[in-house]
């Protein structure tokens, strides 16, 4: 009979090396003879499912509040502004002259751009800022009237706020592939449980004596991973130890 095992036990990594074991023991019956091609198969699409959404959540960067780096941005372009505004009382008419340039150029996008949704605000501020750098009137403009640090706070505001927008999607990708992993290892779990049955039967009923070779090659496999799973508790209970005496 196969070995007693507790799935529950096994990390999503060591089901999908179970999964994958079965999978390529199974291979030595032919399932269609039995009209029972749907145990194995099951085992291996819920097992190259749950591999690919682990490989999904392995890749997961850190989310940074988006609400909070678009406020550092709306308060670094509207300090920006201020500035501007506060410059077109200046006595020098250059000065002044050079701050209603600059502050067209906000205007040719959006006096008021932080209004809109985050891509067409990100988008339009992107512009203006590269128009910043770029055009020649304006960059002489930021020259003269000393603002170039000013405009390096947005550029860098702007570019926290796209970091940040990018982890929320990474992090709402996660939770979906989270959530359809808990739903693959149940079926995964279920569909090995299944066979488990399914093979200790036909060892009875059955005269391939293929099935009874196959108890074994799984009772092999299940002591392996059982043996795996001794080991990384042994070693987080070192780990633990080792603190325990540090402290």
């Amino acid at each position: 009979m196969i070995n007693s095992v507790h799935l529950y036990q096994f990390r999503n990594d060591e089901c999908v090396a179970l999964g994958k074991s079965l999978v390529t023991v199974s291979k030595k019956i032919d399932w269609t003879m039995l009209a029972a091609q749907a145990l194995p198969n099951n085992i291996e699409k819920y097992t190259l499912g749950l591999e690919a959404n682990n490989g999904r959540l392995n890749t997961v960067f850190e989310t940074k509040n988006v609400i909070a780096a678009d406020n550092v941005f709306n308060n670094a372009a509207r300090s920006l502004k201020y500035l501007l505004q506060a410059f077109k009382l200046h006595p020098d008419k250059a000065k002044r002259m050079a701050a209603e340039y600059i502050i067209q150029l906000i205007k040719s996008e959006g006096w008021n751009m932080h209004n809109e949704s985050y891509p067409v605000q990100n988008a339009k501020a992107s512009r203006f800022l590269v128009n910043c750098r770029k055009n020649k009137k304006a960059v002489d403009a930021i020259v003269l009237l000393g603002i170039d640090e000013f405009i390096a706070i947005e550029e860098k505001a702007l570019e926290e706020l796209n970091n940040a927008l990018k982890s929320r999607q990474v992090k709402g990708s996660n939770q979906t592939a989270e959530e359809s992993s808990k739903d693959l290892r149940t079926k995964l779990d279920y569909a090995i449980e299944v066979f488990f049955k399914f093979v200790e039967v036909q060892v009875v009923i059955s005269r391939n004596p293929l099935f009874a070779e196959m108890v074994k090659e799984i009772n092999v496999i299940i002591d392996n991973i059982h043996t795996s799973i001794a080991h990384r508790h042994k070693h987080t209970n070192d780990v633990t130890i080792d603190q325990t005496l540090q402290n």
